[in-house]
C-alpha cells in the first residue's frame, strides 16, 4: 500500500462538528451529513502500524477522484477484501450518490442473483474482472498520495447508502437497506454505549466490512469519530501480536473489534497479552467463561454487542461482570408477553421487534436477559434449553475445538451435533457432555468433522449446518448409530381388540412398544428403560405398520412407529444386551 507521510494528528478543523465525541444526536432534519467527522485535515485516517499513514485530506482527495471515474450506477457491489480498497471504493461510491451493495458471500450464484436484483450494478473489487463480467473498478491505493481535498464530501442524509444482507442463520439472506443518516447515528450509538474513543485510539478489526458489525465498527465508527483505522485484518494470533506491538510503539492504543471465534483463537495461542485498550465482540454469542478468561489474562475490558443486520447495534453488555444486556445509548426496549423485545429510538428509523426472546430484570431497569430464538429453544422429555447453551457446553469440553448442535426437525425426538475434536470419540464426548447437560439433550447422531461451515464472521447458516451434517453422515463410519427396521400389518383378529373399545377396536399403545421390543430382541438387545414415549394416532385392525430404531453407542435408542405412513408412536429408550 502506498502511503502518505504522516503529518501528525492535529486538532479538528475550525467549525468541524465532533458530535461523536460529545454524544450529541444527529438531527434527522439535515439535508446532508459529512463523510468524515471529528477529523482535522492532517489527522491520520488509515494507518498500518508504521510511521506512515493516510491523512483525512489525502483520503478525501483520492475518493473524489475515484468517484469521477465510476460508472453511472446506481449500485456498486463492493467485493473488496483489502480494507484500504474497501474504504476508498465505498467513499467514492457514496460521494457519487450511489448505493453500496455488500454481498454476504462470493460465488457465481450470488453474483448472478445480485445482478438480476440490481440491474445496472457495477463492481468494486481488488482485481480486474474476468471477460464477460459486469463493469469493475479497482481502487488504486497509490492514488492516496495524490492531491488532497478538504472539507470532506457531504452525503445526502436520506440517501440509501448501503444494502446489506442477513446472514442466513435462520433462513435465506434478506436485503436490508440503510440510509446514510441512520448509519451515522449508529456510530453515535456506539460511542454513547462504550464511551468516547480516546485521542490515541486506533481501530483494528477482524470482521469483513460487508458484515453489519464490520461496517459499523471498522468503517462508520472511524469515519464519524475522527479515529484512525488499521488497513490490515489480523486473523491469526501472530498477526494481532505484530499489529498491537506496532501501534504501541507509535503511541496508539488498540480497540479490537472481533468475533468470539477469533477471540478464542487469539487467547488460546498468544503467550503474551497483546496489551489492548478495549475488546468489542459480536456476530455470535460470547461465552461468559471466555470473556472472564480474556479479562483476567489480558487485563482488558471485553464488551459484547447484541445486534442484527436489520437494526445494527441494539444492546451491549460486559459479560465478565453482568450477563444481562442493556439497550444501546438512545434506544429503549419494550418487552412483550411472549418475550420479544421492541427496540426504538436512537439510530433506528422505525421500531424493530427482535427475533430473540428475552426476560426482563425485575429491578426497574432496561436490562434484559437473552433467552434465544424460537428455533433455538428446544424441549425434550419435558425439559427445556437452547441450542446455543448446548453448543457452548459441548465446546467447553477440553479437546473440543469447535462444536454446534443442529436445529432439530419439527418431529425430532433427539438432537444432532457436529464437533471438531480430533482427540475424542463419541463415547468420551458423550460421557463428558453428560456432566454438563441433561442426558435428554445428548446428541445423536454426533458427527465428527474437520471444520464447521462457518462464514468469515464465524456464523453458521442453518442450511450450511444441515448440509454439513448430511454430508458427514454419508461418510462411512461417521455415524455411530445402527438403524433397525421392520414392518407388518395388524391382524383383524388380534386378541387385544376383543374388549378394547367395543364398536371401534383400537390397538393398545403398549403393543406398539412391544413391536419395538421385539425388533430389538431379534438383534440381541433388550429394553432396559423407556425414557419417553408419545402416541400420535389410533391404530385400527388391518393397519400396516413399520418400526425404525436408531441405536447409539451410548446404549440409547430412538424409535418411531408409523402406521399407514403416519407417525403413531415415537420416543427414546435405553438398551442392554439380552440374556
Amino acid at each position: 500500500m502506498s502511503l502518505v507521510r504522516r503529518r501528525g494528528r492535529g486538532a479538528p478543523a475550525r467549525g468541524a462538528r465532533v458530535l461523536a465525541r460529545t454524544g450529541a444526536p444527529v438531527s434527522t432534519s439535515v439535508a446532508a451529513l459529512p463523510l468524515l467527522d471529528g477529523f482535522g485535515p492532517d489527522d491520520d485516517l488509515l494507518v498500518d502500524g508504521t510511521i506512515d499513514a493516510v491523512s483525512a485530506t489525502g483520503f478525501c482527495g483520492a475518493a473524489l477522484r475515484l468517484a469521477r471515474r465510476l460508472p453511472s450506477g446506481p449500485y456498486a457491489i463492493n467485493r473488496c477484501e483489502d480494507r484500504t480498497r474497501f474504504l476508498l471504493g465505498s467513499a467514492a461510491v457514496l460521494a457519487a450518490g450511489h448505493t453500496l451493495i455488500l454481498p454476504p458471500s462470493r460465488g457465481a450464484e450470488v453474483e448472478g442473483d445480485l445482478q438480476a436484483r440490481y440491474p445496472g450494478a457495477y463492481a468494486i473489487a481488488d482485481a480486474p474482472a474476468m471477460p464477460g463480467a459486469i463493469p469493475t473498478v479497482v481502487p488504486d491505493a497509490g492514488d492516496l498520495g495524490g492531491a488532497a481535498h478538504w472539507p470532506p464530501p457531504a452525503i445526502a442524509a436520506e440517501q440509501v447508502a448501503a444494502i446489506l444482507f442477513t446472514s442466513g442463520s435462520t433462513g435465506a439472506p434478506a436485503a436490508q437497506p440503510k440510509r446514510w443518516s441512520a448509519l451515522v447515528r449508529g456510530a453515535r450509538t456506539f460511542v454513547g454505549s462504550f464511551g468516547p474513543l480516546p485521542g490515541d485510539a486506533v481501530i483494528v478489526g477482524t470482521v469483513a466490512p460487508q458484515h453489519m458489525f464490520g461496517l459499523e465498527t471498522t468503517v462508520l465508527l472511524p469515519w464519524q469519530t475522527g479515529t484512525p483505522v488499521d488497513g490490515r485484518r489480523p486473523l491469526y494470533p501472530a498477526d494481532l501480536a505484530t499489529c498491537a506491538a506496532g501501534h504501541r510503539a507509535r503511541g496508539r492504543r488498540v480497540w479490537l473489534m472481533t468475533t468470539p471465534l477469533h477471540l478464542r483463537a487469539f487467547h488460546a495461542a498468544m503467550a503474551e497479552p497483546p496489551r489492548l485498550a478495549q475488546v468489542v465482540v459480536s456476530t455470535m454469542p460470547l461465552p461468559i467463561e471466555l470473556a472472564c478468561d480474556v479479562e483476567r489474562d489480558w487485563g482488558v475490558a471485553v464488551g459484547e454487542i447484541y445486534g442484527c443486520t436489520e437494526g445494527g447495534m441494539l444492546a451491549t453488555r460486559r459479560p465478565a461482570r453482568d450477563a444481562t444486556f442493556t439497550p444501546g445509548a438512545g434506544l429503549t426496549a419494550t418487552l412483550a408477553a411472549d418475550g420479544r423485545a421492541t427496540l426504538s429510538g436512537g439510530h433506528l428509523d422505525a421500531a424493530l421487534v427482535t427475533a430473540d426472546r428475552f426476560l426482563a430484570v425485575e429491578d426497574g431497569s432496561q436490562r434484559l436477559r437473552l433467552v434465544g430464538r424460537d428455533r433455538d429453544i428446544v424441549k425434550i422429555a419435558g425439559k427445556r434449553t437452547t441450542l446455543a447453551a448446548l453448543s457452548a457446553a459441548l465446546a467447553s469440553i477440553p479437546g473440543v475445538r469447535d462444536a454446534a448442535y443442529v436445529p432439530a426437525a419439527a418431529e425430532a425426538v433427539r438432537l444432532a451435533a457436529l464437533v471438531v475434536a480430533p482427540g475424542h470419540d463419541a463415547q468420551s464426548l458423550r460421557t463428558a457432555l453428560a456432566a454438563r447437560v441433561d442426558r435428554a439433550f445428548l446428541p445423536r447422531p454426533l458427527a465428527f468433522v474437520a471444520a464447521l461451515p462457518r462464514d468469515a464472521q464465524g456464523k453458521l447458516a442453518a442450511a450450511a449446518l444441515q448440509a454439513a451434517l448430511d454430508e458427514a453422515l454419508r461418510v462411512p463410519g461417521a455415524r455411530p448409530d445402527r438403524v433397525l427396521c421392520s414392518a407388518g400389518a395388524v391382524p383383524h383378529a388380534h386378541p387385544a381388540f376383543a374388549g378394547h373399545f367395543p364398536g371401534r377396536p383400537i390397538l393398545p399403545g403398549v403393543l406398539l412398544l412391544e413391536r419395538v421390543e421385539r425388533l430389538l430382541r431379534e438383534h440381541g438387545l433388550a429394553v432396559a428403560a423407556v425414557d419417553d414415549a408419545s402416541f400420535a394416532r389410533a391404530v385400527e385392525p388391518g393397519a400396516r405398520w413399520s418400526v425404525r430404531v436408531e441405536l447409539g453407542d451410548d446404549a440409547r435408542a430412538r424409535f418411531r412407529v408409523e402406521v399407514d405412513g403416519e407417525k403413531a408412536a415415537a420416543g427414546t429408550l435405553r438398551t442392554r444386551p439380552s440374556a
